[in-house]
């Protein structure tokens, strides 16, 4: 629950929208995806400028980016209230939804500069106990030239999807939310009581930040790495830098070249070795 799902968005073709249908699009998105959080009491993260599905080179997962005015992420928020349903949930949603993140996107191959855009979904135990939530998804009506609200209903995750609550299963979800409500709450006890490393997500940051969201390192980038002391466990992980074309690597573990990341190094490349007393 505190580990955040993920979802995804390309935009691909979306972000070529006028700023109202664009501000509609993204609006129905994470309004969509932030109520089935909130009802599922997990934390997540909804991007856009990544790939949803596969298409043509182009896989689940693999960041495209998008150009973007910011003002029109930011100002998509705007419709919370008219969403959701009743000011108690209208604020519980401001309380939850975090203001959208801009990750540039590095893509030599790319003239224009591109975005990764994330929303942060943090549902805590203390604003959503006892509650269910509904929302009507914001459309831009081509006939009345203006944005309309579908009726308000509830949503949940389902796996990778977030699809609406059926009226058929409305009342076990509902009878469910008290355990949720319990895991929840459990969840943020144990992670204010000792530091929870979220690995896996860690994993795929680093990985993003490493290959622009590709399935691959760019040989021509050079890469400047700063190491401390590694724990042996560390040391079984790190077979990835070999393939990374690094330009220096800036070293501070005074056992590194016996029991460190550059005895480990030398064992599969050649390097060039500098000490501060030179």
């Amino acid at each position: 629950m505190i580990a955040p799902c993920h979802e995804y968005k390309s935009l691909e073709i979306a972000h070529k929208l006028e700023p109202e249908k664009l501000k509609a699009k993204v609006a129905s998105e994470v309004l969509r995806f932030a109520c089935a959080c909130m009802n599922m009491r997990t934390n997540g993260t909804i991007h856009f400028g990544v790939m949803d599905k596969v298409k043509g080179r182009h896989q689940h997962g693999e960041i495209t980016g998008v150009p973007v005015k910011k003002e029109d992420f930011v100002d998509a928020l705007d419709n919370i209230e008219r969403c959701f349903k009743g000011s108690d949930q209208q604020s519980d949603a401001r309380a939850c939804i975090r203001k959208p993140r801009f990750v540039e996107v590095v893509d030599k191959d790319s003239v224009n500069n591109t975005y990764v855009i994330e929303y942060d979904i943090v549902p805590k135990s203390s604003t959503v106990k006892d509650k269910l939530y509904s929302v009507g998804i914001p459309k831009f009506n081509e006939k009345k030239k203006k944005v309309i609200l579908e009726d308000k209903v509830p949503y949940c995750r389902v796996g990778a999807n977030t699809p609406q609550i059926q009226e058929t299963e409305l009342v076990l979800f509902i009878q469910g939310l008290k355990e949720k409500d319990a895991q929840r709450k459990e969840a943020e006890s144990s992670c204010s009581q000792s530091p929870v490393e979220y690995r896996e997500d860690q994993k795929r940051k680093l990985s993003i930040l490493l290959t622009c969201g590709k399935k691959y390192m760019d040989n021509s980038l050079r890469y400047i790495i700063v190491a401390n002391k590694l724990l042996p466990e560390h040391l079984d992980n790190i077979s990835f830098l070999i393939h990374m074309n690094p330009f220096c690597v800036f070293d501070f573990d005074p056992d590194s070249m016996t029991s460190g990341l550059c005895g480990k190094y030398k064992q599969q490349r050649a390097a060039s070795l500098h000490f501060m007393q030179d």
